[in-house]
């Protein structure tokens, strides 16, 4: 009877169940048959785990994913992130990045629904980070840094400005650590050979390295052979801050791209010209 449901919802005292049967709906106020109902739905929902996913994922989800990428230009939503207080009353503290990174491990297992597909497809969400980034941000930023500056050279602390011609996309990107990395560390290409040949096709890759090796590997080296007398640079060295080195050397790392043109052939390998060149 509503009577138990009632009691059941509102966990009333057992003394207090057989005085109140006979009394039937009566002794249920509006208010109490109202929370009644809205318990009980709530009771049988937390029963039911794909009801419940469903109805975060339609709730708090998706209208969480709409204002980042209002806020941000994008879907690439850091694992850690958690929607700030500056955010709508509903959703403010929700670890989006951990249920971003859930639904992705729910779409290689195939898991989600297929509704949930095409909302998450026609919002733009990001299945693979690093492509993402490489694709979405790296090249696009690339190009604007060569419209911008008319070469490739990108410095370390290179940032893509928050300015209105910019995409919103690009803005804040760490363009310079990013190509740092790639150099040094072959980050994106060193396990995807399509990835690679797609920065050689356009020229990306390549103009990168070869402006780094005749701006800034031969100057530092030429300065250093001058300063020492050899060519014989020990993998921590950096160019000092000091008059007398050339402004755009100064704090060059040139130990550690030394250190990766003896192990790794950066900059000189397929080039026996560059090669030559060093050991000359």
């Amino acid at each position: 009877s509503s009577i138990c449901a009632f009691s059941t919802v509102m966990r009333l005292p057992n003394w207090l169940l057989p005085r109140l049967k006979p009394l039937g709906t009566a002794a249920c106020p509006a208010w109490a048959r109202h929370l009644c109902s809205v318990s009980c739905s709530s009771a049988i929902e937390a029963q039911n785990p794909v009801s419940t996913e469903h109805s975060k994922f339609s709730r708090q989800f998706l209208p969480a994913l709409k204002w980042y990428k209002s806020e941000h230009g994008h879907l690439n939503v850091p694992q850690a992130y958690v929607v700030p207080r500056s955010a709508p009353e509903p959703m403010r503290g929700y670890k989006l990045g951990r249920a971003v990174n859930n639904t992705r491990t729910q779409q290689k297992r195939s898991d989600l629904m297929d509704w949930q597909l095409q909302a998450l497809r026609e919002l733009g969400f990001v299945w693979d980070a690093r492509k993402y980034v490489f694709m979405q941000r790296l090249v696009p930023a690339l190009q604007w840094h060569k419209n911008k500056f008319g070469h490739l050279n990108v410095q370390t602390a290179c940032v893509v400005p928050d300015d209105e011609d910019v995409p919103a996309s690009l803005r804040g990107f760490k363009l310079g650590r990013t190509v740092t990395n790639i150099r040094f560390r072959s980050d994106f290409v060193k396990t995807n050979p399509m990835l690679r040949q797609h920065l050689e096709t356009r020229g990306e890759l390549t103009q990168a390295r070869q402006s780094a090796f005749s701006r800034r590997v031969v100057p530092a080296l030429e300065w250093f052979q001058g300063r020492f007398g050899h060519t014989n640079v020990g993998s921590g060295f950096v160019l000092p801050n000091s008059e007398d080195v050339p402004s755009q050397l100064r704090g060059y790392k040139l130990g550690a791209a030394v250190n990766q043109i003896r192990s790794n052939h950066l900059y000189v390998k397929g080039d026996a010209s560059r090669m030559q060149l060093l050991q000359n």
